[in-house]
């Protein structure tokens, strides 16, 4: 966990509980990103603080605008796999997301036949 020394506008720093609350993020996000390094923290006479800057600079997956493309690949007729390979999310990721828009899951695409299978006598 790397924290900083903030120096200029201290009443920019806002408690963990006061950010989540401030910024609507759950307080024990705030407080894993910055366990894994993802979000700066700044210390201050022996307390931890973070800025609504670096967390509007750190916006969790759900606010990346991810619906946009779901929305477009599943108009071309994409599956929910083919649609998380294409974000790097998984397949579970891009259900809820679509379930959220209120798209309906796409039809199977038709398979080419198995030429390779021994036919039934």
């Amino acid at each position: 966990m790397k924290l900083f020394v903030q120096k200029q506008n201290p009443q920019a720093l806002l408690t963990f509980q006061e950010a989540a609350t401030q910024m609507k993020v759950h307080y024990h996000a705030l407080v894993s990103r910055v366990r894994n390094g993802s979000l700066r923290a700044y210390r201050r006479k022996g307390k931890t603080y973070i800025t609504a800057e670096d967390i509007a600079n750190w916006q969790p997956l759900w606010d990346r605008g991810h619906d946009l493309v779901v929305r477009e690949a599943h108009a071309a007729g994409e599956s929910d796999v083919a649609i998380g390979a294409m974000l790097g999310l998984s397949r579970e990721r891009i259900r809820q997301i679509r379930n959220a828009l209120g798209l309906a899951k796409n039809p199977l695409k038709p398979r080419l036949p198995k030429h390779f299978a021994p036919q039934s006598p």
